[in-house]
């Protein structure tokens, strides 16, 4: 089989990543599958699903032990920032830095060009350049979580999948005999622990200590917390203060440890924002930058925008409407129509 042929597949255990190599092997590729330790052990029915797909697809699989990588460079950043009183986004800082990074060391070590993980996006190849946009299953697609990814490194990687839905794939992992075809979807961190916030699971891994504080309304105290790190901007669920009316976080104060409420929700409203530590998916900015739209976070909605350069720092502002519960630390992607142009950290 000819070289160009071979492809590095990053093989997590779940259905997405199985069924691309099997899409993969279909196409007539010489598979070497990979699986990223990241945290402790690899959990028994991930395990159990990889050696059942290495079997049944007759493909190379190796481990490779990321585990104290992964601590210094996405977990203790993420648990410094929200003991910074901001909300990071890992996930983002992970693909950058990390599993990418990983996987092309790997697939160089092996004498391999190109790659493929079971990520929900596209890739366009134009004049040579290599560009990201949404995948076709708009529930689905994490082309946000990738925003950070070069052109460079975007030339070497396939998604086997950005053409397909969750149900397609289960079809395809079912069609190929697989058992992970039925095995329910992972949660979107890597790292997650049931019942445990995202915020404490970073700080207990990162060994940081805790930053305990009061809750204030108006300039006073109407209940205490057990850190800052187990809340952001917006929050409204789970602060276990009674005013009588509901009450959202507004302000985060890293030195004090005080976290402010407010029961109106306008004061968590915002016309504009700032970024910083802005990356674009081409040589320089968007000649156009007038008339994007931009999301604050995975879930929520694009929102038209204009985004103006000062120095170091871009300005977000709105074309409608308005921005809800940004937060300092979250990632802000920018696209036009499905094209991901790039993005940066709210400020």
């Amino acid at each position: 089989m000819s070289g160009n042929k071979r492809i590095l597949v990053a093989m997590s255990g779940g259905v997405d990543s199985t069924a691309a190599c099997a899409i993969l092997k279909d196409q007539g590729y010489d598979i070497s599958a990979v699986t990223l330790l990241l945290k402790g052990e690899i959990d028994e029915p991930s395990r159990l699903a990889i050696a059942d797909a290495v079997e049944k697809l007759g493909i190379e699989h190796s481990y490779v032990d990321c585990r104290n990588d992964f601590l210094q460079r996405v977990i203790t950043p993420s648990a410094l920032e929200y003991a910074c009183g901001r909300t990071p986004n890992p996930c983002c800082l992970c693909n950058k830095v990390m599993k990418f990074a990983a996987l092309l060391d790997f697939a160089d070590a092996c004498g391999i060009q190109q790659i493929a993980t079971g990520h929900y996006a596209k890739i366009v190849r134009e004049n040579q350049t290599a560009f990201l946009a949404r995948g076709s299953d708009s529930a689905k697609d994490q082309s946000y979580f990738l925003y950070r990814l070069p052109s460079e490194v975007l030339s070497r990687i396939m998604f086997p999948l950005a053409e397909l839905t969750k149900s397609d794939i289960r079809e395809i992992a079912k069609k190929a005999q697989l058992k992970v075809f039925d095995r329910p979807d992972s949660q979107d961190i890597c790292f997650a622990v049931e019942n445990e916030c995202c915020g404490e699971t970073l700080r207990r891994l990162a060994g940081l200590e805790i930053k305990k504080g009061n809750f204030l309304y108006q300039n006073k105290k109407v209940g205490s917390h057990n850190g800052i790190h187990l809340y952001t901007i917006g929050q409204r669920k789970g602060l276990g203060v009674a005013l009588g009316v509901p009450a959202y976080i507004s302000n985060i104060d890293p030195v004090t440890a005080d976290i402010e409420l407010t029961t109106d929700e306008s004061f968590i409203s915002v016309d504009s924002f700032t970024i910083s530590d802005v990356v674009w998916n081409s040589p320089a900015a968007p000649e156009d930058i007038s008339d994007i739209s931009v999301k604050i976070r995975y879930r929520t909605r694009d929102v038209f925008c204009r985004v103006e350069r000062d120095g170091d720092i871009w300005r977000v502002t709105a074309k409608e409407g308005g921005f809800r519960a940004v937060t300092p630390g979250q990632s802000a992607v920018f696209y036009s129509c499905d094209r991901l142009l790039g993005g940066g950290i709210i400020c």
